[in-house]
């Protein structure tokens, strides 16, 4: 039996669409069902997204946005309008005020508010779909829940709240997706069971920054650049760095469980290299994007604890006093690491990948660099070349002084422009930026991908499980050994010495709180 607002709806369903012109193909509708609705990150970014899709699409597609809570209908009826309001932050640009707050109100009013707690709870919301005056087109879940919620939720919408088949079915699931190779394995058949690979959408919200999706789109344009300086021949290495100012205060529950190698290095991290190692998809190659970045995987070697640093910021354990009031271990949690890796495909094989992210750090930037040999065969010139550092070309993603752009350095061939992207600098020394869309988030983009079924942006199963088999090995080592300390902005961890694919701190420059830990470090 329908419940009352379920019935409500069903006979009244408002649809956040803009104005329909003749002479257009039919409306599509989608029913998007945001799981969560009250949490941080749906406060944070969700709310924010589903706001920009509405205003993203064409006039040909028309939203209905459920948020799911565990609050009574009353209280969701009270706090949800309030809470959504104050998540949305921007509009349009052409928006002036008055028309910014108008749609906002009118977004909200649209939303319908419902609770997600039981599976009968999904089996009423399935059902009001059902029941709405329109033909569904599509139906998404954006879970924005802990991940052990994951396997039930998958369970509950295969079997009450799938959609009809004319209709499509996308899951969006946030990360964590396990903690090494083994909970990931587990977690992937638990989910496998219920949804096909095509209905899950795990989310990095790194692969929506507008600085990581210009890798491909500058590979892609500069093909012949790619294949003659992308390569082995070519590269003397690849850095690949995420930094952040901030310290971990306020969340070291999470921290002390996970780690920088957990939190990055095996998501965002490797994501990236495989951007920047794979080949480029084209109509001329068979292989999907997905097989062409779990070919980089599978030909990354796992990574051995000789080839890892690791180090805690000094203030660490105070954080962790404040937020756990037992005492708990914390010792071996790393807040920064650095790692080398090798990927063994015919182009990138000798090349170290040169992984590096940590907080309380100097600066909040990410990057990547690939630094060149020098060659004759270069058209281009940097100034006063008897000065010149050798050729490099950096994909700068946030922070810094860039916003997101590609700096080419040094004596380097003709390449090209991509188009809608504009250049800056002179011979030796340019600058390309892609088009800066205004104040769209990394969410707001991904969001769109999976309305349109773009995949390519997301983490299959097997790149999943790729990925974790690479990293698993740190993180059992990490369990087992004790950081370097480093002062705040590590200051001393500038300076790495490298050897054979080996990374150490340089005694020198090691705080003397940290002494006491080399030993325990194996030197790494």
């Amino acid at each position: 039996m329908v419940s009352s607002w379920a019935l409500c709806l069903c006979l009244s369903v408002c649809l956040a669409t803009l104005p329909q012109t003749t002479g257009v193909p039919a409306t599509k509708h989608i029913h998007i069902i945001l799981v969560g609705a009250n949490g941080n990150l749906a406060k944070k970014y969700l709310w924010q997204s589903w706001f920009d899709l509405t205003h993203s699409q064409s006039d040909t597609t028309a939203f209905q946005v459920w948020a799911g809570t565990r609050l009574s209908n009353d209280d969701a009826y009270t706090q949800l309008p309030n809470l959504i309001r104050s998540s949305i932050q921007t509009c349009p640009p052409e928006f002036d005020s008055s028309k910014c707050e108008a749609a906002i109100n009118a977004f909200v009013e649209a939303c319908a508010f419902v609770r997600l707690k039981t599976e009968h709870d999904y089996e009423e919301l399935s059902s009001a779909i059902e029941h709405t005056s329109h033909r569904e087109d599509g139906r998404l879940f954006y879970l924005s829940v802990p991940p052990s919620a994951y396997p039930f939720l998958a369970k509950t919408i295969s079997t009450v709240a799938r959609p009809s088949p004319s209709a499509w079915l996308r899951v969006v699931f946030e990360k964590p997706f396990g903690s090494d190779l083994s909970s990931a394995k587990e977690l992937s058949e638990q989910l496998s069971t219920y949804l096909q690979e095509h209905e899950i959408y795990r989310i990095d919200h790194y692969l929506g920054k507008p600085g990581v999706q210009q890798i491909m789109q500058f590979k892609t344009e500069n093909r012949q650049l790619f294949n003659k300086l992308f390569h082995s021949n070519r590269v003397q290495r690849v850095e690949i760095v995420s930094t952040e100012k901030e310290d971990c205060a306020g969340r070291t529950r999470f921290y002390n469980e996970y780690g920088v190698i957990r939190d990055i290095f095996q998501n965002h991290l490797t994501e990236i290299l495989a951007l920047v190692a794979m080949e480029i998809p084209d109509d001329t190659v068979s292989a999907t994007h997905a097989q062409l970045k779990t070919r980089v995987l599978q030909s990354t070697s796992v990574i051995s604890p000789q080839h890892v640093l690791v180090g805690q910021y000094q203030d660490y354990q105070s954080h962790v006093m404040v937020d756990h009031p037992q005492p708990v271990e914390s010792r071996h949690t790393p807040t920064f690491a650095a790692a080398t890796v090798a990927v063994s495909s015919n182009r990138w094989k000798g090349v170290p990948f040169v992984l590096v992210s940590g907080k309380q750090l100097a600066r909040r930037e990410a990057f990547v660099r690939l630094t060149l040999r020098d060659s004759s065969d270069a058209s281009q010139v940097c100034f006063n070349q008897e000065h010149c550092d050798p050729p490099t070309i950096t994909f700068h993603i946030q922070g810094g002084e860039h916003n997101a752009s590609v700096a080419l350095h040094g004596a380097l061939p003709d390449f090209n422009v991509p188009a809608g992207w504009t250049i800056s600098g002179h011979p030796g020394a340019v600058r390309l930026f892609p088009p800066q869309e205004t104040k769209t988030s990394a969410y707001s983009t991904l969001v769109r991908e999976v309305v349109l079924g773009r995949r390519e942006n997301f983490v299959d199963t097997q790149s999943l499980l790729l990925a974790w088999k690479i990293w698993t090995p740190v993180v059992s080592h990490c369990e087992q050994v004790y950081p370097v300390l480093y002062e705040p902005n590590g200051k001393q961890l500038a300076t790495l010495a490298a050897q054979n694919g080996m990374l150490r701190f340089r005694q020198s420059d090691l705080p003397t709180t940290a002494s006491q830990h080399v030993a325990d470090h194996q030197e790494l």
